[in-house]
């Protein structure tokens, strides 16, 4: 029980570092990787509580390694007029094989939280439930949306660039949020289990 806390709180900043993208010369500053670095130290303290948290640090594994590419922006600017290069299409491409990755991993951990809850706290478990629903929905939407940009004008490729982008950071702070909360549940239960001992 006392590495819960901490386990969702590197889960919570690892996939935090993930959904932040700020390039400075094209690099990073903070590097997908690096957050699936986190992410893959707060599944090692979960791994022995649910199944589910060990297919998922398998993800993360392979998430670490394939991120490395995203250190550096390869492609243009696309909000400044989309080129439908080569580069581009691999850009693209490449971000959707990533995401539906991502959607897999964030899959397997809300499954094991699940799972973690669902015989004392039923409440937490259907909104998990949903919140996992709402997430997979807006991801694979989002993609889907992804998918259409080389096939419309430049004007509309570039709102359904946005518009997916939005989509993937409204379900993205909703997991956060989800997060944030087991962080919580399980310090209160570590306080009170101080307190008692």
């Amino acid at each position: 029980m006392s590495n819960m806390p901490k386990a969702f709180h590197q889960l919570f900043w690892g996939f935090l570092m993930v959904l932040i993208d700020i390039f400075l010369f094209r690099l990073d500053l903070f590097p997908d990787f690096v957050g699936f670095l986190i992410i893959h130290a707060g599944l090692r303290k979960l791994e022995l509580r649910d199944r589910e948290f060990v297919i998922a640090k398998k993800w993360t594994t392979a998430l670490v390694f394939l991120s490395f590419p995203a250190l550096y922006q390869f492609s243009p600017n696309v909000l400044n007029g989309i080129v439908l290069s080569n580069r581009l299409w691999l850009s693209i491409t490449f971000s959707i094989v990533l995401g539906l990755m991502h959607l897999i991993l964030v899959y397997y951990i809300v499954k094991g939280m699940i799972h973690l809850v669902e015989s004392e706290k039923q409440t937490l478990a259907r909104k998990s439930e949903k919140r996992l629903n709402f997430y997979v929905g807006g991801i694979l939407v989002s993609l889907v949306i992804l998918t259409f940009i080389f096939n419309v004008p430049e004007q509309i490729g570039a709102f359904l660039l946005i518009g997916s982008s939005v989509i993937s950071l409204i379900v993205e702070i909703s997991f956060l949020v989800l997060l944030k909360e087991y962080q919580r549940l399980y310090q209160v239960e570590k306080a009170v289990s101080n307190i008692q001992q």
